[in-house]
């Protein structure tokens, strides 16, 4: 109620610039707020579309090495050589053609174990002919057959910030990409297993090469980085992640954050989004790595820095309120001038009266124009689109003039027309100027009409129900009025006279293109 009366007590310009400029104080913050929020949630909808597909790209690498590795070790195991050397029983022939072949078909190790352990090994690995599988291994189990691999195995747990509470110091289990192929003889019998693959933990160049295939120089923005890491359980044990920074070691012992860890190894879920890795944000892709009985195992990584797309994202919002900002200034200084050329007029008039009849007077006479005022828009708004509307069903103005609204049976387009010109002339044009205008358009057509008794008056055939007193001077002296208010306003402000008369004189040729007839 305070607020209403101080309202109240304001002059008729305050009262004005309030009401001006209050929608645009409301309006422009409001828009500019969703336009931050909008452009905030889109760019982070294309880095994570982005990411996904950065995703989709290092899993299709990785699927491509692991069917490599079967394959290699499938071909090795059926070929002629290997075959006839393990049927004379030339193990040395045998050690030679498996290095041979580790080194042909870039396997990490290669070894033939005897055929009694070919139903055990399958039975144990379930990974079938050909196909390698993601396998975790103690390190003493590894050892035993890849004992130059051994020193690759054993990751020191380094602490890291975010990453799950554990007690472990040390992780000393082997992930490799294995693959286990049975050797047979001509007859089908078998002769041994050949187990063949590649060992992931500290395999630098297996990380590095499918971090250049998803982020090859270049393709990221705004001076981000790629990163790609292989996860056994929640530990890093090959990474090209740094520890502190882009020259520091890589981040192998290192963990991830707990609640990737939940996510991920905890529900299967794939993870999409912003995570803390090491000791930065990252837009960040996490897929589960299972093993041949569906276990989660470990986690295949990629991403890439987050800050400098976030102060990118921080530029563009600053930017945008700095742009919405000036916009909201220059509107209001629009809103002033516009409010200024309204309230000048109506002060003078209020000064006026009230020296010349009190404040008493002041209001009833406001009361009165109020009430003058609506009545005139409301009688101004029922019959001039209607004219618009006649004018239409003629022939003489746009046949969309002529459109009557299903429901309400109004001539609504022919409505809108006359208030959009009301409007543009209001935001264009002072009051003085409105009202010269509106003169000096509608005059010159009453002279005209005036002026027509003169002709009539020489048709004698038709009736003459009404006779003009005064006649021939009377009209006379109204057309010379019409003659005078037309010559000063020409003299006096012939710029808006001109544009004035502009206006109602391009009806002509309006009518002749558009309405006229058809030779």
């Amino acid at each position: 109620m305070i607020h209403w009366r101080s309202f109240r007590s304001l002059s008729i310009r305050h009262k004005l610039l309030a009401l001006g400029l209050l929608p645009l104080l409301l309006a422009l913050p409001l828009l500019a707020v969703i336009l931050m929020v909008w452009g905030d949630s889109a760019l982070d909808a294309l880095l994570i579309t982005k990411i996904r597909s950065d995703l989709g790209v290092a899993n299709g690498y990785f699927d491509r090495v692991q069917a490599e590795v079967g394959a290699s070790t499938l071909a090795v195991a059926q070929s002629h050589a290997l075959v006839d050397a393990v049927q004379r029983d030339d193990r040395s022939a045998v050690a030679r053609l498996l290095v041979l072949a580790r080194e042909q078909h870039a396997l990490e190790f290669l070894d033939l174990l005897p055929p009694n352990a070919s139903a055990i090994n399958a039975a144990e690995h379930a990974g079938g002919e050909g196909l390698a599988r993601v396998l975790l291994l103690e390190g003493a189990q590894f050892e035993r057959f890849a004992p130059d691999l051994a020193a690759r195995v054993p990751v020191k747990l380094v602490p890291t910030r975010n990453a799950a509470p554990s007690e472990r110091t040390d992780e000393d289990r082997a992930m490799v990409m294995l693959a286990l192929a049975p050797v047979r003889g001509l007859d089908g019998r078998p002769l041994g297993l050949l187990r063949g693959g590649v060992l992931l933990n500290r395999n630098l160049a297996f990380i590095d090469h499918i971090n250049e295939i998803v982020y090859p120089a270049g393709s990221l923005p705004f001076g981000s980085q790629g990163t790609a890491t292989l996860f056994l359980d929640d530990v890093r044990i090959s990474t090209n992640v740094r520890l502190f920074g882009g020259d520091g070691a890589r981040a192998i012992g290192t963990r991830v954050s707990q609640a990737v860890r939940d996510a991920v190894l905890g529900r299967g879920d794939t993870w999409l989004g912003r995570a803390f890795v090491v000791n930065d944000w990252y837009v960040s892709a996490y897929q589960p790595l299972t093993n041949p009985a569906g276990r989660r195992i470990g986690m295949l990584y990629v991403g890439f820095l987050d800050s400098p797309f976030q102060q990118v994202k921080i530029s563009l919002l600053v930017g945008m309120g700095a742009v919405m900002l000036l916009l909201m200034a220059l509107a209001m200084m629009l809103a002033l001038a516009w409010t200024r050329r309204i309230f000048v007029p109506i002060e003078r008039m209020t000064d006026t009266m009230q020296a010349v009849v009190g404040r008493f007077g002041v209001a009833f006479v406001s009361v009165v124009v109020t009430v003058s005022t609506f009545g005139t828009l409301i009688g101004i708004m029922l019959t001039a689109p209607r004219v618009f509307f006649a004018m239409a069903e003629e022939g003489l103005f746009f046949k969309a003039m002529a459109r009557v609204h299903p429901t309400y049976r109004t001539p609504y387009v022919a409505i809108s027309l006359a208030a959009l010109l009301g409007i543009a002339f209001v935001l264009t044009r002072t009051f003085e100027q409105l009202s010269d205008t509106f003169v000096l358009s509608i005059w010159p057509f009453y002279g005209l009409a005036v002026a027509g008794l003169y002709r009539l008056r020489r048709r004698p055939d038709l009736p003459r129900p009404y006779k003009v007193p005064g006649y021939p001077v009377l009209p006379a002296v109204f057309i010379a009025g019409v003659a005078y208010l037309v010559g000063n306003a020409l003299i006096t402000d012939p710029l808006w006279t001109s544009v004035t008369f502009a206006i109602v004189l391009a009806g002509i040729p309006v009518y002749y293109v558009f309405f006229g007839p058809r030779t």
